[in-house]
């Protein structure tokens, strides 16, 4: 089941798949170990955000940029769950929330090398890599760019070739809970960060819908 961890578990995903992918087969004339980081403004991290030296050759990403898939956008509600314990006071409620939100995740790849044939063979297996692999956490895995698409600043002792990837449709839910009972009595929506119609000018944390006899 996803869940609104599934942006950062997602952009995790695609950090291992690479790195698994770029060590499992390393060429002979330079078996050199891949590093593969996710980048910020002042250092790089590893999959689980933590600061690493930078070492070469690696496979950088930048991102994610997000964009919303609004086609998908949809104001409804899914059941996810029901109450099965008959000793239970809810017993045969069912849980219910919004429907997610989906978004598109790019990424701007950047592949780094000390020797420009470390960085031609480089380029080739991640360009490879996303011909064989179509999914990262169970989403769509694309690449918009070819890896070589994109001018990088040139340096002394550093050579480069970027690209963009994106994965497509990543669900995020709110963060609400709703809960209704197997008869449908009553109703309890808790109001967060919802596009939904304003139902109260300064609306309380909870509202109580009770079902009319």
């Amino acid at each position: 089941m996803a869940t609104s961890t599934d942006i950062k578990n997602t952009t995790r995903a695609l950090i291992q798949l690479l790195k698994v992918y770029l060590n499992a087969q390393l060429p002979e004339d330079d078996p050199t170990f891949v590093h593969v980081y996710l980048y910020t403004s002042s250092s790089a991290r590893d999959a689980n955000g933590e600061p690493l030296q930078h070492q070469y050759p690696c496979v950088v990403l930048e991102g994610p940029s997000i964009e919303e898939n609004k086609l998908r956008r949809l104001k409804a509600v899914e059941d996810y769950g029901r109450v099965t314990d008959p000793t239970s006071d809810d017993y045969l409620a069912y849980y219910e929330r919004p429907y997610p939100r989906y978004y598109n995740l790019f990424f701007r790849l950047i592949v780094q090398a000390t020797n420009p044939m470390t960085l031609l063979d480089l380029q080739e297996r991640v360009n490879a890599f996303f011909q064989i692999t179509s999914k990262a956490n169970s989403y769509l895995l694309d690449i918009e760019a070819a890896i070589g698409s994109f001018d990088r600043p040139e340096s002394i002792d550093l050579v480069e070739a970027a690209g963009e990837v994106v994965i497509r449709d990543v669900r995020v839910y709110p963060d609400t809970t709703g809960v209704q009972s197997g008869l449908i009595e009553s109703a309890e929506f808790y109001l967060g960060d919802l596009d939904t119609e304003t139902l109260y000018e300064n609306p309380p944390e909870t509202v109580v819908v009770e079902k009319e006899e």
